[in-house]
């Protein structure tokens, strides 16, 4: 049988009753665990780690309509059961009770059914009584169940001092044949009630003057009323399916209308949460909860602020058909299905959550604010930990910024080709050409046709091959692919020496010994091997196998040597030891195992095709590489596609990857300027925004102000005109436009008295002829330039201005922004 009523003890945390029919029992809220040990498999289980345990004996009253409960301490075993004749009992579940309440009861002039009853939780002697209207009778009647309460008038009308059966109430409200159908007190004064009267008028009494109500409003939403506990001016009502909240300064009419599919059964305000509305419709399987956040009051025109969700119990689909908030634990309800079961639930809130700029997240829990500093390694983390390190502001010396991220390959390879394109930027200059950071791919011109060259292996001795020869192409383009690929030109060797030594330098001998041997180095190749620059800590035992093994390479095709060699390559861990292998044991100039090599690094394997492809293929390599690293996001692929429509879309897939928008917007400011679309241009100048909005939020203003400088440097298109000028006092014009043109109104001065003659003395505004204010020390008036010459500075000065001496120069007088 499905229970009518579930009510959590007003005074006891971790008690409740539940009545159906005329039955009424008592449960006792217990951990899991504990029921195991001490009460076996008796109870209820409410949730996960609670089950309710039976306590006292049941009660059987008959006739039974409603039960409250006494909201006082010293009585907290105490209900009031409403009967159908209208008369109300007291009653415990303690036979031992020692309350004075207990056994009383209040009987109405004519029996009728009792629709509901409430206590005044301030002064808990008032119980209020409604019942079917009469034509002899008032339908709401309050008792004073003890004597001595606030409100007593007269003592109890029974005979004998042992007599409970009390026949006059307290208060009498309405007149007769009216109807009640719904009551709630409100929690702040004790003197104030509300009721729904009649099926269209909602009333407020007050208890000290209850012949007229002091306020009423004329609506059908008359059922279910109840007032917020949070709110003294909110009350809440109901009508078939539609809901309506009240304020009861405005009480006209309703602030808010919901509406439900079918009729509503009941509504609570949460008592420990403001604004929380739980709403039970009939045939449902969960309980509607509103979150009213805001209510317009008065004038005010904003929409109702709310939102709604639904708490299911998760009961295989019953129906529910009552709910409980409890009294003091924020956000728990107690839930009852048509089943019998019970359910025990914590409304858990939506969580509001902010990141704080310097890396501490809180977020609302109920009525607690909890803060936690965020320790992993997070992205933001790394930026952060990154940018005040100075990292991305060497810009004389671009190669140094990768000192901070030497552990990312990637990092380190897209300094490096920032570094290589900066010098190739500045070295066309003199020749009259332009390379904008475009990549590789688009220095190659694919229709030009490349210069086809046989080339043979150096040995130590200084000698060549004689037998086989290494086809190889050159042309001025693939020279500047060999150059921002670290290699340098094909015809200086120079170039190529330093860098192999900085890779033995860094412990990249296996890297060294392999680009060596692909410029055809075979005696060098064996000498970095054997030990020559070897680093410390590397296998110095597999770095002489291998120089023993290529130094037993013999040029015929068809030796066991390139057979073993074949066999034994893809047993090696070193990427650039299996290319070794590969490069000496292929045929016919089939280069495709070495290109397939994807631990190799991109710039390596680019390099290796510049010199051994042909155009054709050489093409279908680039363009192929390019899709890969695009899909990929790979800041290697920067060196094929620079800063073009292709590099901007792979930034875009790195930073969709990442999240790094660091390393995004230093790669576009140390590649500008470039040619790319006005769309792409908006995309960039967004990225390197959101960068200095971080910087600012981290407080890192002077990086920020250094990275400015960096980006209007190489990016003249983003220079702002001068903010700043010097002002007069009354007429608000600029004193120092003026200036330039009192100085050459002066004649000629050459020689020791010119510094003195050719600094004009300015004592009144050239605009108003207003004079200027003097310095408190020196009496000279504002406007006097200091120093001496400082006119023929002013109009020279330029782009090798240092910052810093343009501020000085700023600072010398009073500015205002423009």
């Amino acid at each position: 049988m499905s229970l009518t009523k579930v009510l959590w003890s007003p005074i006891n945390s971790d008690k409740f009753l539940s009545y159906c029919g005329t039955k009424i029992n008592l449960y006792n809220v217990i951990k899991y665990e504990e029921k195991i040990g001490s009460h076996g498999t008796q109870g209820k289980i409410l949730s996960e780690d609670s089950v309710a345990v039976p306590q006292g004996e049941q009660l059987e009253i008959n006739l039974l309509k409603t039960v409250e409960w006494c909201p006082k301490p010293e009585h907290d075993d105490v209900i009031a059961c409403g009967l159908v004749n209208g008369k109300v009992q007291l009653r415990s579940f303690d036979k031992d009770s020692n309350s004075d309440l207990v056994d009383k009861e209040f009987v109405p002039r004519h029996p009728r059914h009792c629709l509901y009853l409430f206590w005044n939780h301030m002064d808990s002697s008032l119980l209020a009584e409604g019942l079917d209207k009469s034509r002899n009778d008032s339908c709401i009647l309050i008792w004073n169940v003890k004597s001595g309460g606030e409100y007593e008038r007269q003592r109890y009308s029974s005979n004998t001092s042992e007599s409970s059966s009390i026949y006059k109430p307290f208060l009498e409200i309405g007149n007769y044949n009216d109807m009640t159908a719904s009551f709630s007190w409100f929690r702040k004064d004790s003197r104030l009630f509300v009721c729904g009267m009649n099926n269209r008028h909602l009333r407020i009494y007050d208890l000290r003057d209850a012949k007229e109500p002091k306020q009423s409003t004329t609506t059908k939403l008359i059922n279910g009323v109840v007032t917020d506990p949070k709110n003294q001016n909110r009350i809440a009502s109901f009508h078939e399916n539609n809901v309506s909240v009240w304020d009861t300064r405005h009480f006209d009419k309703p602030i808010l209308t919901l509406q439900e599919p079918k009729n509503i059964v009941k509504l609570r305000w949460c008592p420990t949460r403001n604004g929380f509305l739980g709403v039970l419709y009939r045939e449902s399987t969960s309980v509607k909860l509103y979150d009213i956040r805001h209510t317009p009051q008065g004038i005010d025109e904003l929409e109702p602020n709310y939102i709604d969700r639904t708490i299911s119990p998760n009961n295989g689909g019953q129906y529910v058909t009552a709910f409980n908030w409890h009294p003091k634990q924020e956000n728990r309800l107690l839930i009852a299905c048509t089943n019998g079961a019970i359910k025990d639930m914590i409304v858990h809130e939506r969580i509001p959550v902010i990141f704080s700029p310097q890396f501490h997240i809180t977020w609302g829990n109920g009525k607690k604010l909890v803060d936690q500093e965020l320790k992993s390694t997070d992205i933001s983390l790394l930026m952060k930990e990154r940018a005040s390190k100075g990292y991305g502001l060497q810009s004389d010396h671009v190669f140094h910024n990768v000192q901070l991220v030497k552990e990312d390959a990637k990092l380190y390879g897209m300094w490096r080709w920032l570094s290589l394109s900066h010098d190739m930027v500045e070295e066309p200059k003199s020749q009259g050409q332009s390379y904008k950071h475009s990549g590789v791919y688009h220095l190659m011109d694919f229709n030009k046709g490349s210069t086809m060259k046989y080339q043979s292996f150096q040995y130590t001795d200084g000698s060549t091959g004689t037998k086989y020869f290494m086809r190889q192409y050159l042309s001025e383009e693939r020279d500047k692919v060999l150059q921002l690929c670290g290699w340098g030109n094909s015809d200086n060797t120079e170039g190529l020496n330093l860098f192999l030594k900085e890779l033995h330098k860094n412990g990249q001998t296996s890297k060294a010994a392999a680009i060596a041997l692909f410029n055809l180095k075979f005696g060098q190749t064996i000498e970095i091997l054997s030990g020559k620059y070897r680093h410390q800590t590397e296998d110095s035992t597999m770095m002489n196998a291998v120089a023993m093994a290529i130094s037993g390479y013999s040029e015929d095709k068809q030796t066991l040597w390139r057979k073993t060699c074949s066999a034994l390559l893809h047993k090696l861990t070193d990427p650039y030891l299996r290319a070794i292998f590969a490069f000496l044991s292929c045929e016919k100039d089939n280069y495709q195992e070495i290109l397939d090599m994807k631990d190799l690094n991109l710039c390596d394997r680019v390099a290796f095709a510049a010199l051994y492809l042909s155009d054709s293929k050489l093409q279908e390599f680039m363009e192929s590489l390019i899709k890969e690293v695009k899909e990929n996001g790979d800041l290697d692929g920067l060196l094929l596609t620079g800063l073009t429509s292709d590099g901007i879309d792979l930034l875009q897939r790195h930073l969709d990857r990442t999240g790094d928008i660091q390393t995004v917007a230093l790669a576009i400011v140390y590649s500008l300027p470039c040619d790319i679309t006005k769309e792409d241009k908006e995309k960039v100048v967004m990225w390197i925004q959101c960068y200095r909005e971080m910087l600012d939020r981290w407080q890192l203003w002077h990086y920020r102000a250094k990275l400015d400088i960096i980006w209007h440097q190489n990016d003249t298109s983003t220079r702002v005109p001068s903010q700043a000028f010097i002002s007069c006092n009354f007429c608000g014009k600029s004193i120092a436009c003026n200036l330039p043109m009192v100085q050459r109104s002066l004649p000629f001065m050459s020689g020791p008295m010119a510094a003195n003659f050719n600094r004009p003395k300015v004592t009144c505004c050239p605009g108003c002829r207003k004079p200027l204010p003097r310095c408190a020390l020196c009496l000279t008036n504002l406007g006097t330039p200091s120093g001496t010459g400082l006119y023929h500075h002013k109009e020279k000065l330029g782009k090798s201005t240092s910052v810093s001496n343009k501020l000085r120069h700023i600072l010398r007088y009073r500015v205002v922004p423009s």
